[in-house]
């Protein structure tokens, strides 16, 4: 009796952690299938926000460099490119969620300009402020450095979030915009003379969808704006806050300290442009707006340009004829660009070692990894200015220049003169008897059974490869090996252009093999 009660007890707490481990598991599944979705949702929302972002980018840049507008005209082609590219930046650091939940929000520290950014952002949002008659006046206190170090891009999304909504919710009056504070620390205000906020809805201030009863009055928005700007200024470790404009109305404010000043990047120069003259691009978009951009900054530069609107006519294009670059979107008709791009690698020969860039509004992590692993050269996210194209372009062609010979012969003439030529000739005879060995792993139906024996071969490979002066198979056997560590299923997309490589390397090293 007392083992059976025993038994029975038994089960029971067995069928509860039973249901328990059910529970979670459905509670985890659901949590990724709307992980996945939001994904899917914000690449798509991604794509289709650049596209036309790069239309406007793209013709307002043109407009500027054409020197056909009078003084007013070229400010407001100014302005819409300011405009352009502060979209660009919401889209580039909002949308890539996926990205922010992974590691963390991205901050790029920079020494910024406090008043060029003001009057960049008073100018994005006076047109609407003037429409509503409403004098918009800008102040910067005495002790305000002109210098102060912080993520530039998103304090001026805050600060346009803000400034926008004062034009919103107010008819009659004013907004100042206030900036104070010292080295160390800085403090923006924006007050308006509009509506307010009342003392029984302030608790709801910068949440989610929370629109403060602005649906009833007719104005126009979705509620992120706030909960949005709150998120921007701690992610920076400042604070935010509302108070009651004494004239009435409201003032929201922030501060943020100062940030540690971070590498710079290496800036683009303005006459930057691509290793010589005179190139021959082809030029791949399913968009009349994307091929028109790019062949007109293209041949504004002096480079011949040939369009495509689809994945196979670039395919045609590139296996018909010589090029030395070809830049190709993504989402096309017929053929995708990743496809597109394994075709023209499966040309062999010159010309289907062809640097090709992806140029496309497909812009998060998992695009770029995608691109790079079925062997393009670059990404370049749309929108883009003509600078930009043509230092992704330039880069792409001298990189091609590097790695297009199959040994560097100056690293092979500093080690004849290191070492004896039969100690040459042996570490040769070594590499081509690790390449044959990968290449036989390879062919093997198993090959990636154990992806971390197979990463430990391509790693000595691309060491003796590097050393010898096999750049280019250096260079591909580190992209393999780092991929077979990271995803080894994903590696075997570029065991093809591996295996090209390295046949151009055996058969080099064969013509050098002693009698």
């Amino acid at each position: 009796m007392f083992v059976g009660f025993a038994l029975l007890v038994v089960l029971l707490g067995n069928g509860v952690l039973a249901a328990r481990f059910l529970g979670e598991a459905r509670r985890r599944e659901t949590t990724e299938q709307a992980s996945r979705k939001k994904s899917e949702f914000l690449a798509t929302l991604s794509h289709e926000l650049r596209t036309p972002l790069h239309g406007i980018l793209g013709y307002a840049d043109r407009l500027g460099r054409e020197g056909i507008l009078d003084a007013a005209q070229s400010r407001y082609v100014a302005a819409i490119a300011d405009a352009g590219r502060h979209m660009r930046d919401v889209v580039n650091r909002v949308l890539d969620q996926t990205r922010v939940e992974a590691r963390g929000p991205e901050l790029h520290m920079r020494r910024i300009d406090v008043r060029e950014l003001l009057e960049q952002c008073r100018a994005l949002v006076e047109p609407g402020a003037t429409a509503r008659g409403l004098p918009l006046h800008c102040s910067v206190a005495p002790g305000v450095p002109r210098l102060f170090v912080t993520d530039g891009a998103r304090l001026r999304q805050v600060l346009v979030n803000l400034l926008g909504n004062a034009v919103k919710f107010t008819w009659h009056g004013r907004i100042d915009v206030r900036v104070g504070g010292n080295e160390e620390r800085i403090t923006f205000e924006v007050a308006d003379t509009g509506v307010g906020v009342p003392a029984k809805r302030r608790h709801r201030l910068f949440q989610d969808y929370e629109r403060l009863g602005a649906e009833e009055s007719g104005i126009e928005g979705a509620g992120l704006g706030l909960a949005m700007a709150a998120r921007l200024v701690r992610g920076m470790g400042g604070d935010i806050g509302h108070r009651d404009n004494p004239g009435g109305g409201s003032v929201f404010w922030f501060d943020l300290p100062a940030g540690t000043e971070e590498a710079a990047e290496p800036a683009v120069a303005e006459n930057a442009a691509p290793v010589r003259c005179g190139l021959r691009v082809l030029v791949a978009d399913d968009t009349a707006t994307g091929r028109d951009v790019a062949g007109a900054f293209l041949r504004a530069a002096g480079h011949h340009v040939t369009l495509a609107q689809n994945g196979s006519e670039v395919v045609e294009l590139a296996a018909s004829e010589d090029f030395d670059v070809v830049l190709m979107d993504m989402r096309m008709p017929v053929q995708d660009g990743i496809e597109a791009t394994r075709r023209i690698r499966a040309l062999g020969g010159p010309r289907g070692q062809v640097p090709i860039v992806a140029v496309t509004a497909n812009a998060l992590d998992r695009h770029v990894q995608e691109c790079r692993d079925a062997g393009m050269a670059g990404h370049l996210a749309k929108p883009f200015v003509q600078v930009e194209l043509l230092s992704v372009v330039g880069k792409a062609v001298g990189r091609r220049g590097e790695t297009a010979k199959v040994i560097d012969h100056e690293i092979l003439a500093q080690l004849a003169g290191q070492m004896s030529v039969e100690e040459l000739d042996g570490h040769l005879h070594c590499l081509a008897l690790r390449i044959e060995a990968l290449l036989r792993q390879l062919k093997a139906p198993d090959a990636f059974a154990a992806p971390d024996g197979l990463a430990d071969m391509v790693h000595e490979l691309a060491g003796s490869a590097g050393a010898l002066g096999f750049r280019a198979l250096s260079a591909i056997a580190r992209r393999l090996q780092t991929t077979l560590e990271a995803d080894p299923m994903r590696a075997t997309r570029l065991v093809d252009e591996f295996r090209r490589a390295a046949q151009a390397a055996l058969a080099e090293l064969r013509q050098r093999q002693p009698a």
